[in-house]
């Protein structure tokens, strides 16, 4: 009783926990009963493993999956070489826009200012179209929205999934009314509530009455200035369509990157979410809006960068070798102010004039001195928008924040690994 107790014992730890035993009972039996002490069981085991017929697939299998798993654990580290590729696409196109404008601008310098205003929005358009939303259902529908929403908290038994008929009852029943026709009839027309909105409406995802005007200026000035139809000029100078539609694509991507759109609403909400004061003020909104489009333009959104973003693009431009003048100022064009001579701080008028009217032969020279591009603003204000324009393509990449360099080398680790397999020949 006692031996089969134990075999059963046995045979249950052995298997329920994977120990020790391919086959818990043959080791038992053959160690464990009259005329088995179990030496013939060992020696009967050893002999596969001492032709290495057993032990070297052993051997083989658990250094395939230390292998493995080497290979899956620095592959969580690496970073495939689509950032960096990213990156160096960015730069080339980045370079290819400063070329062409090099050129065509170099014809005619006047023809940057052009450029810089075909970019920009009037203070006039915004409020034209600001007028136009005012002026629409857009704002009204919102007036009563407050209400809405205090009658959905006062009546949680309306719902969406239910019948129109089945919300009316809730009504009804809670504010004691006699029939669901007096129930419709006092909220649609003496209450003048839309009990569809109110049963079916998504009020909680409306917009604020900001957040709207500013996505109307955001797209009427992606659709009328961001477009080859503003540009006919520049093509006609030798601008290639695909090259422009390229920087348009950029500056919307910086634009939606920086989220201007809701800084725009933040500086307006104050005069527009109080719904009396909107129409008093449609000349400050305007004047805000398009401000700050055109700030983001002037500056090609550097202005807007987060200074750990800054340090973010410095780092990639190091790393990659790119070449790019990381500017230390915000502004771009400059003033006489910032055309100051050292000793006064200041640039005289006439002095300016006098550097101006030497400009094109000391501009026609081999080698042309700083301090003439340093005193001609044009020049200088080209320099530095051009940089930025490059700097914001760079931007607008996955910029990678790992060691670039030991990147690639355990990429090298990943390929060697890649080699090795292990097997019997």
């Amino acid at each position: 009783d006692f031996h089969q107790k134990y075999f059963d014992k046995f045979i249950e730890y052995h298997t329920n926990n994977n120990r020790f035993f391919e086959n818990p009972e043959e080791a038992f039996l053959e160690s464990s009963i009259p005329g088995k002490d179990g030496s013939e069981y060992i020696i009967k085991n050893l002999v596969p493993v001492a032709s290495n017929t057993v032990s070297v697939p052993i051997y083989i299998n658990v250094l395939n999956k230390a292998l493995e798993n080497a290979k899956q654990e620095l592959d969580k580290h690496y970073h495939s070489d689509q950032a960096d590729e990213q990156i160096k696409k960015a730069a080339t196109e980045g370079s290819g826009l400063q070329l062409k404008m090099d050129i065509v601008f170099g014809e005619d310098t006047f023809y940057f200012g052009k450029f810089i205003e075909s970019l920009t929005i009037s203070e006039g358009e915004v409020f034209q179209i600001y007028h136009e939303v005012l002026q629409s259902e857009l704002l009204v529908r919102k007036k009563n929205i407050n209400t809405y929403i205090l009658l959905r908290a006062n009546n949680p038994a309306l719902s969406f999934d239910k019948k129109y008929e089945e919300n009316l009852e809730v009504l009804r029943k809670n504010y004691n009314k006699n029939s669901k026709e007096e129930t419709e009839q006092h909220f649609t027309q003496t209450e003048d509530i839309d009990l569809n909105e109110l049963f079916y409406g998504d009020l909680h995802n409306l917009q604020n009455n900001s957040l709207i005007l500013a996505e109307k200026a955001q797209d009427h000035w992606f659709n009328t200035k961001l477009s080859l139809d503003n540009f006919q000029f520049f093509v006609e100078k030798g601008f290639d369509p695909n090259m422009l539609n390229t920087l348009f694509d950029n500056l919307k991507v910086s634009f939606q990157k920086l989220k201007l759109t809701k800084i725009i609403a933040n500086d307006i909400r104050g005069f527009t979410d109080a719904l009396k004061k909107i129409n008093e003020a449609e000349e400050m909104i305007a004047h805000i809006t398009a401000g700050r489009i055109n700030e983001f333009i002037n500056s090609v959104g550097w202005s807007y960068y987060a200074p750990q973003e800054k340090e973010k693009i410095k780092d990639t431009n190091e790393a990659n070798k790119l070449g790019l003048k990381i500017p230390i100022e915000q502004e771009v064009f400059h003033s006489l102010e910032k055309t100051a001579q050292p000793e006064n701080g200041k640039m005289s008028l006439d002095k300016l004039l006098d550097y101006m009217e030497q400009a094109t032969e000391s501009l026609s020279k081999t080698s042309i001195s700083p301090d003439v591009i340093q005193y001609i603003p044009m020049i200088k204000s080209y320099q530095n928008w051009v940089m930025l324009l490059r700097i914001s393509f760079i931007a607008n990449c996955d910029i990678p924040t790992y060691d670039i360099e030991a990147n690639q080398q355990l990429g090298v680790i990943l390929e060697h690994l890649k080699q090795y397999s292990f097997a019997i020949q």
